[in-house]
């Protein structure tokens, strides 16, 4: 009688007891990260947050960046305003900025008339984050 047991069963046993282990020395160390580029160590929980406050701009950025591309395509010429989108119907609500908690800090850029095509009168071809803060990967979210 064969008494060996299957390579799939001891691929499975060895696999079950790498992932009990994983979860064991994930539950009994400190709940901190790493340090990174020479970052202190952050409590997971607060850089979870402020990955999830990026993941948030980067969202309101892209929305309202393709409303504003949308507004141009359609009417040849930039919003005079960003509540321009919200009263035209292009966007429903001007976002809050995640990390300066208001909707009035957006960093509107401007085109000045003539601005790379003749026909580009003025208005707000592009926006950012008025925050002054760095993001996790060490770029200024006014920059984003």
């Amino acid at each position: 009688m064969n008494t060996r047991m299957p390579v799939e069963f001891r691929l499975a046993r060895t696999a079950v007891a790498i992932l009990c282990t994983a979860v064991l020395i994930a539950l009994t160390t400190p709940d901190c990260v790493a340090s990174v580029d020479g970052q202190s160590a952050q409590p997971f929980s607060e850089r979870a947050a402020v990955i999830g406050k990026e993941t948030a701009l980067k969202t309101c950025l892209f929305q309202m960046r393709a409303a504003i591309d949308k507004y141009y395509i359609q009417r040849k010429r930039y919003p005079p305003r960003l509540d321009s989108l919200v009263s035209e119907g292009y966007i429903q609500a001007i976002p809050v900025d995640p990390f300066t908690n208001t909707k009035t800090s957006w960093q509107l850029l401007e085109a000045k008339r003539g601005q790379g095509t003749a026909n580009r009168a003025r208005g707000i071809y592009d926006v950012k984050s008025g925050s002054k803060a760095i993001a996790l990967d060490g770029t200024k979210y006014a920059n984003w």
